[in-house]
């Protein structure tokens, strides 16, 4: 089994790294073998000691570089609790080719100065990469998806401080329910 992506062409440098270094440490953390070619094109294959999970972590990965974060941000799909949310924000459009429309929705979710987007990653507890007509979410899956309804609601032009005050209960809700599974099992983390 192979996986076949294509990644911008911008982002294969971020991808390879310096001295390919980036690349080298996705292969080995993922024990798999990945390939660059031209136009982006990224060939990921099995080597005898790698299980399926590792095969789709190392596509996570490597499409979590394409879609705009830092390597280092990208590895952190290695760790089993962490996934890969992509909203595609034509979705929200009547029009799939209306550019003013599809620019003020990503400038809602950015915010002035990025303020909107540094908000949802503090509250959340994830990471944000926006490029031209996706958003993409890295995070533990309940606050990624916490995440993702918050985007929604700002694309659906819902006010920034409403759609705040909804993110902050849901990630109480979560933080509770953590809270309580610690309680039912009998050891408290602290």
């Amino acid at each position: 089994m192979k996986f076949y992506l294509i990644i911008p062409q911008e982002r294969v440098g971020a991808l390879l790294g310096k001295g390919k270094r980036t690349l080298k440490e996705i292969m080995e953390r993922t024990k798999t073998k990945i390939q660059v070619e031209e136009g982006g094109r990224v060939v990921i294959e099995p080597t005898e000691e790698t299980t399926p999970i590792m095969m789709m972590k190392a596509r996570e990965i490597v499409r979590a570089i394409g879609l705009g974060f830092p390597p280092e941000k990208a590895l952190s799909l290695l760790s089993d609790d962490m996934i890969l949310e992509v909203i595609d924000v034509k979705d929200y459009l009547l029009d799939h080719h209306d550019e003013k429309t599809l620019r003020r929705l990503l400038g809602r979710v950015i915010g002035k100065g990025g303020r909107a987007k540094k908000n949802i990653e503090e509250i959340a507890g994830v990471y944000l990469s926006i490029t031209k007509g996706q958003i993409a979410i890295i995070g533990d899956y309940e606050s990624a998806e916490a995440a993702k309804r918050a985007i929604g609601e700002l694309l659906e032009g819902k006010m920034h401080a409403t759609v705040y005050r909804h993110l902050e209960t849901a990630m109480r809700s979560i933080k509770r329910r953590g809270m309580m599974s610690y309680w039912e099992e009998g050891s408290l983390p602290f």
